[in-house]
């Protein structure tokens, strides 16, 4: 006599077969299964959300506030002084002017006062590219946007190439014509 599929079904399940069946999966799963606490509870969730600032949190919290001040003024001096130097005067007010001319004269910066070529392609590009970066960057560390780590990498070179060319060329004028050289004696 032939039994059917569902009967050959009925049978193990009715059949001590199934206990077996039973205590195998739960040895599987203990297997695969993270250990349980120290405590022999579970952890509830508040628990672990109410945790102690970590010092890397830390790190992370002051970086942020030093590239959100370094990107809020740059996102108003880039427009309101540094467009300047490419620009018209008679496009700004006349207090921004005198701002920028009593600058040039107090700190006696002689490549805003005469920007090489060099120097003036750096601005075009400071407003072309690094103001709205830090617009950008401003808006999502404020916001806690994921893709605020790039733009701010993004920043970070940009600037670190604008020194190096302004710093390149201090020390190659230096050396021509030994004039503001702070960093040589004379």
């Amino acid at each position: 006599m032939s039994t059917s599929c569902s009967q050959k079904q009925f049978l193990s399940y009715t059949s001590g077969d199934r206990t077996a069946q039973l205590y195998k999966r739960r040895e599987r799963q203990q297997l695969y299964s993270p250990p349980a606490p120290a405590s022999g509870l579970r952890q509830s969730k508040l628990s672990t959300s109410r945790a102690a600032p970590q010092p890397m949190g830390a790190m992370s919290a002051t970086a942020d506030g030093a590239v959100v001040v370094f990107s809020l003024i740059m996102a108003i001096a880039a427009p309101l002084f540094d467009s300047q130097i490419v620009l018209p005067r008679c496009l700004y007010p006349a207090p921004l002017v005198d701002i920028h001319r009593w600058f040039i004269v107090e700190f006696d910066h002689y490549l805003v006062a005469d920007p090489p070529p060099f120097f003036i392609g750096l601005v075009w590009v400071d407003l072309a590219f690094l103001w709205p970066v830090c617009v950008a960057n401003l808006y999502g560390i404020l916001t806690r946007r994921r893709w605020a780590a790039t733009t701010s990498l993004m920043a970070g070179v940009y600037m670190i190439t604008y020194l190096v060319s302004i710093f390149a060329f201090a020390l190659s004028s230096c050396f021509k014509i030994r004039r503001n050289c702070y960093f040589f004696p004379r």
